[in-house]
C-alpha cells in the first residue's frame, strides 16, 4: 500500500519509492513487482512508474447491497470445517444452522 501511494504521490523510480514509502530496497524491488503483476503500476515510457487508475476505479464502485442475512453455505463453511463445530454463531438463526442433526435412540 505504501509504495503504490507513493507513486501516486509522484515517485517515478524504485529508489524516490523507497525513499517516500520509507521502505528498504528488497521491500520495494519486491512491493513494485507484485503491483506491476497485478497491473496496478505501470512503467511509463517517459514519466516512470505510474498508477493504472482505470484497474483501481472498477473495485472503488458501489455494488449491489445484498442481503443482511447470511446464506446457509456461508454460515456453515464460516462455523463448520471437516465436520467438525469451530465455534458457536452468536445468532440464533445462525446456530440454528449449524446445530447438528438430533440422532433417533433405538
Amino acid at each position: 500500500m505504501r509504495a503504490v501511494a507513493a507513486v501516486a504521490l509522484g515517485a517515478r523510480s524504485t529508489r524516490q519509492v523507497a525513499e517516500t514509502a520509507g521502505l528498504t530496497p528488497k521491500d520495494t524491488a519486491l512491493a513494485l513487482l507484485r503491483l506491476r503483476e497485478q497491473g496496478a503500476v505501470t512503467d511509463g515510457p517517459e514519466d516512470g512508474l505510474t498508477v493504472a487508475h482505470d484497474l483501481l476505479r472498477e473495485p472503488a464502485r458501489p455494488r449491489p447491497e445484498r442481503s443482511a442475512r447470511p446464506t446457509v453455505g456461508g454460515v456453515l463453511s464460516t462455523f463448520v470445517r471437516d465436520g467438525r463445530l469451530l465455534r458457536l454463531p452468536a445468532r440464533w438463526t445462525c446456530k440454528q444452522q449449524v446445530r447438528a442433526p438430533t440422532r433417533s435412540t433405538m
